[in-house]
């Protein structure tokens, strides 16, 4: 998926920096808050999702954003899930509840590329590879 916003990128920054927010401006976002933050631009996240016709989903996940402006001109945000990695989990310092009510979402990887295109403007790119587990959903699509 990819658009242009008329959106400034401190905008942009900020609604992924505010993870508890999420729910106000992402659709079907039931919570979203911040985990642990490991450094300023690395966190790890929760999400609950209350997705039309399935049960909810959620997710663990470790966030990463990179300034590459000056090298590439964009700054791309990449996350993967996490809650199915007990060794990172670990590592990390981190526990994740071993059952709950919802389903486990997975995601190799979610990264949102944001090019600033001028002060009031961005070109997004988002590009993800997610496993709602939703078994009458073929993988493919």
């Amino acid at each position: 998926m990819e658009s242009e916003l008329d959106v400034p990128l401190k905008n942009l920054l900020c609604l992924g920096n505010e993870m508890n927010l999420a729910k106000e401006y992402l659709p079907f976002m039931d919570e979203g808050r911040m985990v642990k933050e490991i450094r300023r631009a690395t966190k790890v996240g929760y999400a609950l999702m209350d997705v039309p016709l399935i049960s909810k989903r959620e997710c663990y996940y470790y966030g990463v954003g990179y300034n590459l402006l000056h090298e590439y001109g964009s700054i791309p945000l990449v996350s993967k899930t996490i809650h199915s990695d007990p060794v990172f989990l670990k590592k990390l310092g981190i526990e994740v509840p071993a059952s709950s009510k919802h389903v486990k979402l997975d995601y190799k990887y979610y990264v949102f590329n944001i090019t600033p295109l001028g002060p009031n403007k961005c070109y997004v790119k988002i590009v993800l590879n997610v496993d709602y587990k939703v078994n009458f959903v073929p993988k493919s699509i």
